[in-house]
């Protein structure tokens, strides 16, 4: 598993030999890719995200190997999104909308969930997101780890029907 630290092969090998396993969750936190795209030369971020390509292959077809990629979902996600044009520094500022990958052959509802963000119609700047990410985290919670959603998030949110 290129790319993984220590700490996680270990976490994955001991998934491999648990028969039930509630909750578990993974970290991998590539900062690099926080860089400003004007300052990081193509190459790098090409690199980095080759890493995360093959890591996250690496552990599918683990998974799937071992029977088990139904009973996992990889959830990807970044505490904010982007703007849509560069700033002074050729990089992009915080902005509204982001992407979130899920990864389970356990999901009922695959591919792009929502329409694509349309680049000419934005909101002071910020993309127009279309789905509310409190509403995946309240579905994950709630369908996939069948933890009380309502009391962690403090709010009832709509449940979507991917899981």
């Amino acid at each position: 598993a290129a790319g993984l630290s220590t700490p996680m092969i270990m976490r994955i090998e001991g998934l491999r030999s648990t028969d039930k396993i509630k909750l578990d969750f993974l970290g991998k936190q590539i900062s690099d890719i926080e860089k400003r795209i004007g300052s990081m030369p193509l190459a790098q971020q090409q690199r980095l995200f080759t890493e995360m390509n093959g890591a996250v292959t690496a552990f599918v077809k683990d998974l799937k190997a071992q029977h088990r990629f139904e009973d996992v979902m990889l959830f990807t996600f970044s505490e904010f999104g982007r703007r849509v044009n560069q700033n002074a520094s050729n990089g992009t500022d915080h902005g509204t909308a982001n992407n979130m990958f899920l990864v389970s052959g356990g999901l009922k509802q695959k591919g792009v969930l929502n329409a694509m963000p349309d680049l000419a119609d934005l909101n002071e700047g910020d993309l127009k997101h279309n789905v509310d990410f409190k509403n995946v985290y309240a579905t994950v919670l709630n369908k996939w780890l069948k933890a009380d959603d309502k009391s962690i998030l403090t709010k009832q949110y709509e449940y979507l029907n991917f899981i």
